[in-house]
């Protein structure tokens, strides 16, 4: 029982949620069905893990709801059927307690077909306006948010012809206006999602209309100028508008620093204004944009992205479920030690390590804790640190192997890491979950390192002589231009530099 898929589901609700499902089940309204209470709260038994095989077998399971009772398999069936059902429920349930404004709506429209007095749909408008008024609630799209305005001011707008209106009414103007706003806000959210991956992955998709919508956008502008001050309530105003066209810019135009300067000033501004997965994905393309620069050679883009993590991890934009994500833990210590902001690191690491989730917090702990030894240059404290971890995350398990390469490198240990280039190449080779991108990146690290080392081995070990060895690392700085992407490029230079200047110097290493 435990693959069911209502097991499954219920492996997902945790501490007060799970008491929340409980209370729902047991509410008349919801369901009456005794054995479906039952069960419910059977199966709460084993929360969170439901690993208890004995107890969860079907026909133990069925003797505790129907007991002196011969095992029906149909019987058993539809029971968890039903309860699945009611799991389902409840999330939709769940959903629906964000939608406040939603809420509003939907008694508006029965006010308006019950045709009771103004004074409830007044009640309902004044709610509805103060709704709007509050900062937008966790998990709330945009989309959603301005899809619920214009419902609103259709409703109202539809009482007002109800009620055999014949004089100007501004709901049918704002029913107007919000719709645009959703068609314009979600029309450039897809085009910067478009461009976006056509920067990464080299695909082909073409936003529709985006010309025309970016000059119509554009000349809405006082004046034709962008930076004027628009109206409070323009729709033109609006912070998600402003965003996104702002970064439609930055992925056209990379070159351009002034517009990433205007985004940063924008996300600064407007991020309280706008739901915290929204602010989430438009910090993302203020990041990638900084990530692109380096990759470019402007590394001094790092120290913007520490300081737009400060920022993130301040105020939780990037925390998911209220927990630091392990790509994100990561991320923050690798641009801090690039910084050499070590002491940084070990803080933070510390600081931030219970905000993980509680399934990889050891393993994303000892990881970047053997991150941190390996930037003083303790090595061998980095690779005891990855000894006893076990990842399952790709980026860990990748980023695992590129680090026991390093150190192995830098302590030459030439039969440890002949064999980690051997495991290295056939788990990407396996991997189903590593995309081809990330697969040549990590195979070009492979390749090039192992060279690189090749030339440091005859070198220590006085095998070849100075003009070879110079020739040998010509080679290989012109084949790291040809062949792109290649991971850690920047650390592959840095030891082929280390070799140059040890050559020149005369002195094996």
């Amino acid at each position: 029982m435990e693959e069911s898929k209502l097991i499954e589901i219920l492996r997902t609700l945790r501490g007060r949620e799970l008491g929340m499902f409980l209370e729902y089940v047991q509410s008349p309204y919801i369901n009456k069905h005794a054995q479906l209470q039952e069960l419910a709260l059977y199966l709460a038994k084993f929360a969170p893990t439901y690993l208890h095989k004995e107890k969860l077998d079907k026909h133990y399971i069925f003797a505790q709801l129907y007991p002196n009772t011969p095992y029906d398999d149909n019987v058993f069936y539809s029971l968890f059927s039903k309860l699945l059902r009611l799991v389902y429920s409840f999330l939709s349930h769940q959903e629906w307690e964000k939608e406040k404004g939603l809420e509003e709506v939907f008694l508006l429209r029965q006010l308006r077909e019950r045709k009771v007095g103004d004074k409830h749909a007044l009640a309902a408008h004044r709610r509805f306006v103060s709704l709007q008024k509050q900062p937008p609630s966790s998990g709330k799209e945009e989309l959603y948010r301005h899809w619920d305005d214009f419902l609103f001011y259709r409703e109202l707008d539809l009482d007002f012809l109800g009620r055999g209106g014949r004089s100007y009414d501004e709901n049918l103007q704002l029913k107007n206006n919000r719709l645009d706003l959703l068609f314009l806000v979600e029309k450039l959210k897809i085009a910067c999602d478009m461009l976006n991956r056509n920067i990464v992955t080299q695909a082909e998709y073409q936003p529709t209309m985006l010309a025309e919508l970016l000059q119509y956008i554009d000349n809405q502008s006082i004046g034709g100028d962008r930076d004027a001050i628009l109206p409070e309530n323009s729709i033109f105003a609006e912070p998600s508008l402003l965003i996104y066209r702002c970064i439609i810019d930055t992925l056209r135009e990379i070159d351009n620093l002034a517009h990433y300067q205007q985004l940063k000033t924008l996300l600064l501004k407007h991020y309280q204004s706008v739901e915290r997965q929204e602010a989430s994905n438009m910090f993302g393309y203020l990041l990638n944009y900084c990530i692109r620069k380096i990759n470019a050679g402007q590394v001094d883009f790092f120290e913007e992205i520490w300081q737009h993590y400060q920022l993130l991890v301040e105020t939780k934009i990037i925390y998911i479920n209220g927990e630091l994500p392990p790509w994100e833990y990561k991320q923050i210590i690798t641009t801090a030690l690039r910084l050499g902001k070590n002491d940084w690191c070990r803080d933070f690491a510390e600081q931030y390590k219970n905000d993980l989730p509680e399934d990889s917090r050891e393993n994303a702990y000892c990881y970047n804790m053997a991150a941190i030894h390996y930037s003083n240059q303790h090595y061998r404290d980095a690779l005891l640190a990855l000894q006893n971890t076990e990842f399952t995350d790709t980026t860990y398990q990748l980023g695992a192997r590129i680090l026991q390469v390093k150190a192995y490198y830098e302590l030459n240990e030439s039969d440890a890491l002949r064999s980690l280039f051997e495991s290295f190449a056939v788990y990407i080779r396996r991997s189903k979950e590593i995309s081809d991108y990330r697969k040549k990146a990590n195979n070009n690290f492979i390749r090039f390192t192992r060279k690189i080392y090749q030339c440091k081995t005859q070198w220590r070990e006085n095998l070849a002589t100075k003009n070879y060895i110079n020739q040998k690392i010509k080679d290989i700085e012109a084949e790291m231009i040809d062949r792109q992407p290649t991971a850690n490029k920047d650390w592959l230079q840095n030891i082929i530099d280390e070799l140059k200047a040890n050559i020149i110097d005369k002195k094996p290493n």
